[in-house]
């Protein structure tokens, strides 16, 4: 049995194994996001989950690859949460509000945690455990390779494809750090000037 949030789990079998596996990754999140991946050790994620120390090394052989399933997650969550919505668009316009509304969602909503690690704490992930993690955001950026350089053609955007994704990138990422939901803008007032920004005329 592990405690978190005030709840009680039943973390026994296989199945248990897996819950336990997806709050280990929830709650190194959390703390790699609030102090950091080299100032958390195996100790703190353990008082976290509710389990021994020693536990940890059932579902990870070490602390980069836990920094590694992180990773994992938030590309994961990034796909998925335009894969939900994208097919839906019908227009490059329509398409490039789903790509930003999305991405900024990741980094500013309930998920934020994933977001934040995945941008600050590359360079942590030792290169051994990064290549499947490049592949996936390989593909992910496909998404925004595409609808960038179709909006272009279509003179929705003027500026170099490239050099609009990676500002973005740069952006979006850094908005964890003033971005208030409670303040001045709602999440989609903020879309909103985003696509403002963006968008010719």
């Amino acid at each position: 049995m592990a405690k978190t949030a005030g709840k009680t789990q039943d973390l026994g079998g296989a199945k248990g194994a897996q819950l336990s596996r997806e709050l280990l990754i929830k709650e190194a999140a959390r703390l790699f996001a609030e102090k950091g991946y080299n100032k958390t050790n195996m100790r703190e994620l353990a008082e976290a989950v509710g389990m021994k120390a020693g536990s940890i090394f059932y579902h990870f052989k070490n602390k980069d690859e836990i920094l590694q399933a992180v990773m994992h997650k938030a590309i994961t969550l990034l796909v998925a949460n335009v894969q939900s919505s994208i097919g839906d668009a019908t227009t490059p316009m329509e398409r490039l509000r789903v790509l930003v509304r999305m991405e900024l969602g990741v980094y500013l909503g309930e998920d934020a945690d994933y977001g934040m690690v995945l941008i600050h704490e590359w360079r942590s992930l030792p290169e051994s455990l990064q290549e499947e993690l490049l592949v996936m955001r390989s593909n992910y950026e496909s998404y925004w390779d595409t609808t960038l350089a179709n909006c272009q053609q279509e003179g929705i955007i003027k500026a170099n494809p490239k050099i609009v994704r990676r500002m973005l990138n740069g952006a979006f990422s850094w908005a964890i750090y003033w971005y208030q939901p409670e303040g001045e803008f709602s999440f989609e007032q903020l879309v909103d000037e985003v696509m403002a920004m963006l968008v010719v005329g």
